[in-house]
């Protein structure tokens, strides 16, 4: 018996004998597309008898030939225009106007500037290409042209889910990722760095560890989140037992003082500072060593409870951001609240009022301020929206409008730190957005 069934179906509205049907779920051998032009009397497979064209979005291709498509939901013959028709699979939407053609149909994707995509993270470097981005399914890519489909997804090795970027403020051609596949354990390695920028990687593995009972360590299944130093010669991964490496993995020792299960973030100026919360413990802590040993900071200013400053899950974001270029500069998001420390963790002002954030990034500063500009996800009274200040928090800007909600899906946001203005949104089922402002 063959997996799967029929769930599109299309009818030719000036030619009634021209019926379509696709299948879906069908795994062996791969779904297709059966047209008839006699009321179903005889069929023709497309799936075998057409051409992919993806020259447009040639990542479809994931290193090898583009399969006719999966999932095929949805078929439709255009009703003016009977050679003209497309279908929709679990990576794009295809069509054609070749339907009638006796010959091979051209297929392509008919997805000019929007795709069907969640996403899970992002970066925007001080250097190198303007976005790299962390995809569900894709993986991701790195964006020298927003305008241009990338070339192709991240690789060596392909993770269908990139659940963790960064870069090194100071030597930006250094990042790391770390991410998923769709099996439960990674067959591989979760972690891969890159020298120039996210174009090409390397994998990376840790030492063998075990997770809790027994179960399969957070490495294996993708947990462990990744962070680099500002110079790039430091990783530091959250295994159970977290480890850094200054040799690109061909050696490993045991971060002390680090609890299991806590965020990272690497100073974007000073390569021996890294900065952590122990939302358990109520505190912030830093390493002035490059990584080896963590300890708390007063951390004064801010509230006892830091449990609203908890990564929550794998593809939760960091919510505590250090600023490139300028050393011992953060910003924490504590449940709705955004704080700012200048001073390397020791003390903090809260910095919003008004404002009620969800997720939050930062931009270049604008001429003549004082600080980064900020941007956003949020609410201030009824209004949710996309938001920026440029003082410090103090005020906020509503910068996206009624015609531009995205369906308030939104998941990822930052600004550029080498473009003041910019700012790039990943949501939840519609790509990536970014914007400028309006001159």
């Amino acid at each position: 018996m063959v997996p799967g069934g029929y769930m599109g179906v299309a009818v030719a509205a000036r030619d009634p004998r021209v019926i379509a049907v696709a299948t879906v779920n069908r795994s062996r051998p791969g779904d297709t597309v059966w047209r008839s032009a006699d009321a179903g009397q005889t069929w023709r497979e497309l799936a075998r008898d057409s051409v992919r064209d993806v020259s447009a979005t040639p990542f479809l291709d994931f290193d090898g030939k583009a399969d006719f498509g999966h999932w095929i939901a949805g078929l439709a013959i255009d009703p003016f225009d009977a050679d003209h028709a497309a279908y929709v699979t679990g990576a794009t939407v295809y069509a054609t106007d070749d339907f009638a053609a006796a010959r091979a149909m051209r297929w392509a994707p008919w997805t000019r500037g929007i795709e069907q995509t969640a996403i899970i993270t992002l970066v925007s470097p001080t250097g190198g290409a303007p976005l790299v981005s962390g995809f569900g399914d894709l993986g991701g890519f790195r964006h020298d042209d927003l305008t241009r489909s990338p070339p192709h997804v991240h690789r060596n090795p392909m993770l269908t889910n990139t659940n963790s970027l960064d870069y090194a403020g100071i030597a930006p051609q250094v990042m790391v990722r770390s991410g998923n596949t769709h099996k439960p354990v990674v067959p591989d390695t979760s972690l891969a760095w890159s020298a120039d920028g996210g174009a090409t990687w390397q994998p990376l593995r840790v030492p063998a560890q075990t997770g809790e009972s027994g179960a399969p360590s957070r490495a294996q299944t993708g947990n462990a989140a990744i962070t680099v130093s500002a110079d790039g010669t430091t990783f530091v991964v959250e295994t159970e037992q977290p480890l850094l490496t200054r040799d690109r993995g061909r050696s490993w020792v045991a971060v002390r003082g680090l609890p299991t299960r806590t965020r990272v973030t690497a100073d974007k100026a000073n390569a021996q500072l890294f900065y952590a919360v122990d939302a358990d413990g109520g505190r912030v802590l830093r390493s002035d060593d490059g990584g080896a040993r963590f300890h708390a900071v007063a951390g004064v200013g801010l509230p006892a409870d830091l449990s609203g400053a908890r990564a929550v899950g794998r593809e939760a974001a960091n919510p505590l951001v250090a600023v490139p270029g300028r050393a011992g500069a953060l910003w924490l998001l504590v449940g709705p609240d955004l704080y700012r420390s200048t001073d390397r963790g020791e003390h903090w002002t809260r910095a919003s009022q008004e404002i009620a954030i969800t997720r939050f990034g930062i931009g270049k500063a604008a001429p003549g301020a004082a600080w980064p500009a900020l941007y956003a996800i949020g609410a201030v009274g009824e209004q949710r929206g996309i938001y920026r200040s440029i003082d410090g928090g103090a005020r906020w800007t509503h910068i996206n409008d009624a015609r531009h909600q995205w369906g308030l899906r939104l998941r990822v946001i930052s600004g550029d730190p080498r473009r003041f203005g910019r700012v790039y949104v990943g949501t939840d089922g519609r790509g990536i957005m970014y914007g400028d402002p309006v001159r």
